[in-house]
C-alpha cells in the first residue's frame, strides 16, 4: 500500500469520502477500508419513442418518430404513411384524391365537374357569349373571342373597375 501500512495493527493512511462516498473499515487485513458509492445506480427506461442505451457511463438515444405520427383521413383526401422514419425506411406521404380521376389527359384538357358528381380532365371551354356582364373599365363577355380585360389608367377608373368586379 502507498502509506506502507503492514501487519495487522493498523495503517496511518487517511482516507477521506468526496460526496455521495462513504469510507468504512481501518484499513487493516482483517478490516479492510471499503469505498462505497452512495448514489443509485444508473439506468435507462425506454419509451415507445425513445430508444435507450447506457455503456460505460454514457447514455445514447435514438428517436423513433413511428409511435408519434399517424394520418387521417377526410372525405376529400386519403392519406397512408409508409415506412419506419429510418434512413434505410424513410417515411413517405402519398395521398389520393377519391372521386377525381387524373388520367387519361390530353395536353389543354382542364380538371372539370362531370354528369355523374365525379371530378376528371375535359376539355377547356370558354363561357359563353353575355356570360359575365361588364362595366366601369371591365371589358368583354368572357368568351374566347372576347375575354374579360381592364382598360384603367387612372386612379378613379380603378375603383370603378373594382367596384364593376362583381360576378
Amino acid at each position: 500500500m502507498a502509506c506502507n501500512c503492514a501487519g495487522s495493527v493498523g495503517c496511518d493512511c487517511v482516507i477521506i469520502a468526496g460526496t455521495g462516498m462513504s469510507v468504512s473499515g481501518l484499513g487493516t487485513s482483517g478490516d479492510p477500508y471499503v469505498v462505497t458509492n452512495g448514489y443509485p445506480p444508473v439506468g435507462v427506461t425506454d419509451t415507445p419513442s425513445l430508444d435507450l442505451t447506457l455503456a460505460a457511463n454514457s447514455i445514447s438515444g435514438k428517436v423513433r418518430l413511428a409511435p408519434l405520427l399517424s394520418v387521417q383521413d377526410t372525405g376529400e383526401v386519403d392519406l397512408t404513411l409508409n415506412g419506419a422514419g429510418t434512413e434505410a425506411s424513410p417515411f413517405v406521404l402519398s395521398a389520393a384524391l377519391p372521386g377525381i380521376t387524373l388520367s387519361p389527359s390530353n395536353t389543354g384538357q382542364v380538371l372539370m365537374k362531370k354528369p355523374d358528381g365525379s371530378w376528371g380532365p375535359g376539355d377547356a371551354t370558354s363561357a359563353p357569349i353575355g356570360a359575365v356582364q361588364t362595366a366601369n373599365g371591365l371589358f368583354g363577355d368572357g368568351s374566347a373571342g372576347s375575354p374579360v380585360r381592364i382598360r384603367a389608367k387612372t386612379y378613379a377608373e380603378w375603383e370603378s373597375v373594382v367596384d364593376a368586379a362583381a360576378f
